[in-house]
């Protein structure tokens, strides 16, 4: 177990539903038996009719991790060095690079979330906004 004391992002849903539409290749005729089964042939085994396209939506959870949200969006898993932790079911990011405890004593000193954060972060944020993200931002400490 360890202490952060500095700034963090808590990301408040971490876990969301993504959906996406995917075309696929099917039998179309209404009255077949195997009407919007998939299949790769060209024409369908139990009618006969030529093989046509639909469509289906597709939806997946993704739980948010800051390494591959920042390959994802930045093209660099290691924008935050794997800095995040899941605390009571959120996402909490840390800033390693600002305040620590170390012996009890502080080791660098920042006086608000603000002062300390760098431009990678509020490229984050925004990010995180972009895409349907909602997180608050604290100064403080965090026992891990």
């Amino acid at each position: 177990m360890g202490v952060y004391c500095g700034p963090f992002i808590k990301i408040l849903n971490p876990t969301k539903e993504v959906s996406h539409t995917e075309t696929f290749k099917c039998c179309v005729n209404e009255s077949c038996k195997n009407y919007n089964k998939e299949y790769k042939n060209k024409f369908c085994p139990e009618c006969g009719k030529e093989i046509g396209t639909s469509e289906r939506i597709i939806i997946k959870r993704k739980t948010f991790y800051a390494n591959d949200f920042c390959d994802e969006h930045f093209d660099n898993p290691d924008m935050f060095n794997d800095t995040g932790e899941y605390i009571e079911d959120k996402y909490v990011i840390e800033n390693r690079f600002s305040r620590y405890l170390d012996h009890g004593e502080v080791v660098e000193e920042f006086e608000t979330f603000d002062s300390c954060i760098s431009k990678d972060w509020k490229k984050l944020m925004n990010k995180l906004s972009e895409v349907g993200y909602e997180y608050e931002t604290g100064y403080g400490v965090i026992v891990l």
